[in-house]
């Protein structure tokens, strides 16, 4: 966010009696970074759909992306799609995730998504996406990813 921008959402509240302390804390700063953050969410307040990244470590930035078929139509996806993303660092990684998705009868549409600025504009209103990484869904990842459902075992 640039400073203009935060300075066009300052409604002046913050002002030089209010982050005066006497014990050093750094008030002015964390008031300041307090009106930033409101100023992004007056940014964002437009958007209906809600983006939910539970990854550890962000550095992947290509996606597979499914449509999660159980979950869409309630909770947070209520009027919307339920899309359920894994971040990627190769192809061999979503080839992988995608036939995992494949042997699921609960996951739609398996799609690669090459970065998060495509997958954030292909969110409509209402869907909720929820982005996972390897950290706790190591089979999602596997070579043979829940090929035993396909199979019936």
């Amino acid at each position: 966010m640039t400073d203009a921008n935060y300075r066009k959402h300052n409604d002046r509240s913050q002002n030089s009696s209010t982050y005066h302390k006497k014990d050093g804390t750094a008030t002015r700063a964390i008031l300041k970074r307090e009106a930033q953050k409101e100023a992004e969410m007056a940014d964002h307040e437009n958007e209906t759909f809600i983006i939910d990244d539970q990854r550890e470590n962000s550095a992947d930035s290509q996606f597979v992306v499914f449509t999660d078929t159980f979950m869409s139509g309630w909770g947070g996806a209520a009027n919307g799609r339920s899309l359920l993303a894994f971040a990627v660092a190769s192809e061999d990684e979503a080839g992988n995730v995608l036939r995992a998705g494949g042997n699921r009868t609960d996951m739609m549409f398996g799609q690669f998504v090459p970065d998060f600025g495509t997958l954030r504009g292909s969110l409509r209103e209402g869907d909720h996406l929820s982005i996972r990484g390897k950290e706790g869904c190591q089979r999602w990842y596997a070579p043979d990813g829940f090929a035993e459902v396909q199979d019936g075992n």
